[in-house]
């Protein structure tokens, strides 16, 4: 037992007490890793550090009333919509929830399109909207991260 050491009347295994640093530092990694934030993460703090100019431009107006559910909004969205590539035909809703950006609340729904994957952002009652285009980012080393943001869009039928 020469890796034994007597302390106070215990016998303090020091392979244990070195191990534990290693699993203290394997652990921080894994969970920096596993609370990855996604796509729409990266859209909100890349628009919010414009400091309100992602606000301007076109968006399509839509009337619907504040209760409409995000599948109305989208509905109208993608038909008001068009994209260099033409209009979304199909979608299917991955994730929605609701967000912050520069003091105000939006809905943001991740979809994935016949024109690959989109963030749609748009207030109550689909007022205001805007769509936009998901890309990879680049990845910390260790962990498989993915997201970032840019849209192309016209307005007509």
């Amino acid at each position: 037992m020469a890796f034994d050491i007597l302390t106070a009347g215990r016998i303090i295994n020091i392979r244990l007490v070195m191990r534990a640093p290693l699993f203290i530092v394997v652990m921080a990694l894994l969970t920096g890793c596993a609370t990855a934030r996604d796509q729409i993460d990266y859209l909100v703090a890349d628009l919010s550090a414009t400091r309100g100019m992602w606000i301007n431009g076109v968006s399509p107006i839509i009337h619907l009333p504040e209760n409409a559910s995000p599948k109305q909004v989208l509905d109208q969205v993608f038909q008001m919509t068009g994209f260099d590539r033409g209009h979304v035909k199909h979608y299917k809703i991955l994730k929605v929830r609701r967000v912050h950006i520069d003091g105000g609340l939006y809905t943001a729904a991740l979809v994935e399109t016949d024109l690959g994957k989109k963030i749609v952002l748009f207030s109550a009652g689909g007022r205001w909207s805007r769509v936009y285009d998901t890309k990879p980012r680049p990845s910390r080393p260790g962990c498989n991260r993915t997201s970032s943001w840019a849209g192309s869009l016209s307005l007509g039928r």
